[in-house]
């Protein structure tokens, strides 16, 4: 974990922590260089408040330390900043195998999605040097392909560490007062469980909170009947392919225990179903589905309607991951963009 010297030197008794430098920090050198005047590589690499002062006359910038959860509770009160909310708690194993996920969906969605580990990941036993472990992930580090790739043959898998999801959240989406019942039984499920709430009041807004709040899963009210839902789905669905969603119909009151276990189950799910669907072969169109939507679109040409557009627009989605529909798209755009 980087963190800067005056902040480590406001700390009371730091030595009480038994903390280390990191040897794989460029500034551990200049450490028992200024400190030790010794660059012997044996030396005990504890922190101290007298090596940190030395340091700080040559570098009042940061420096890399392997940290414990005791200790980050003490910089948490003195420096809010540097210590960032957890999301949860994953195996190494797992947790590299999300952000590979992430690193695919990452080159075909707008949205960016990141893990970030938010505890110092050490080097199993057989990579173990002189004076301690080497830190393979740091305390904040942001997971990429490369790292991954790296670390995942010298990290013991089974080893839970936490980590920071950027996707967090429930989007909630809606419209009419009908479903009020409906809305707020589904806020009680998502308040009991807690998990933080983005409730849209129209489209525009849902799309909006979905790139500023960037949640991890999306709830629609039905959506066949509702022409706001259509409209919603199908611009989350164009900024992201690979939206996490769940439609309902009606309260899921009726079996609460069943229905927030099955939101949990989407909400912690990874994509690994998502990317199957979106990278296999797509089929072609059945011939009378096809004919259907090609005279909805010529409906349009002689009497367009945005109701009649978004209506269409949804139901080539709908077939979208399953069969190839390019030329379908390409068509009802070219009636758009000629109105």
């Amino acid at each position: 974990m980087k963190v800067p010297i005056k902040n480590l030197l406001e700390i009371d008794n730091i030595e009480r922590y038994g903390l280390t430098f990191n040897r794989a920090d460029p500034i551990y050198t200049a450490v028992f260089v200024i400190a030790e005047k010794s660059s012997s590589s044996n030396i005990d690499c504890t922190v101290t408040k007298e090596r940190l002062e030395k340091l700080k006359v040559r570098d009042d910038g940061k420096i890399s330390i392997r940290t414990n959860k005791e200790f980050r509770k003490d910089l948490k009160n003195i420096n809010l900043s540097l210590i960032q909310p957890v999301s949860g708690k994953m195996r190494i194993k797992d947790l590299l195998n999300l952000s590979r996920e992430y690193e695919m969906i990452n080159y075909k969605s707008r949205k960016r999605r990141q893990i970030t580990v938010l505890e110092d990941v050490c080097s199993a036993g057989s990579r173990s040097i002189v004076g301690g472990q080497q830190i393979l992930i740091e305390y904040g580090m942001k997971l990429t392909l490369k790292t991954v790739n790296k670390v995942q043959k010298e990290v013991n898998p089974i080893d839970e560490v936490e980590y920071r999801d950027s996707e967090v959240g429930v989007l909630v989406f809606i419209p009419g007062t009908k479903d009020f019942k409906l809305k707020v039984d589904l806020f009680a499920i998502l308040a009991s469980m807690d998990l933080e709430i983005y409730d849209a009041k129209d489209p525009k807004e849902a799309l909006e909170l979905y790139k500023s709040r960037s949640p991890k899963l999306v709830i629609l009210g039905e959506i066949h009947n509702s022409l706001d839902s259509k409209i919603a789905l199908l611009e989350l669905e164009k900024y992201d392919p690979y939206i996490k969603k769940l439609n309902y119909i009606k309260s899921p009151a009726t079996n609460r225990k069943f229905e927030t276990e099955r939101i949990k189950n989407y909400y912690y799910s990874g994509y690994t179903e998502l990317l199957e669907l979106m990278n296999k072969n797509k089929g072609i169109l059945p011939g009378e589905v096809r004919k259907n939507i090609m005279d909805a679109i010529q409906r349009l040409e002689v009497n367009y309607s945005h109701k009649n557009y978004e209506e269409t627009a949804f139901t080539i989605r709908q077939f979208s991951r399953a069969f190839n529909v390019s030329s379908l798209w390409n068509m009802l755009e070219n009636v758009k963009s000629k109105k």
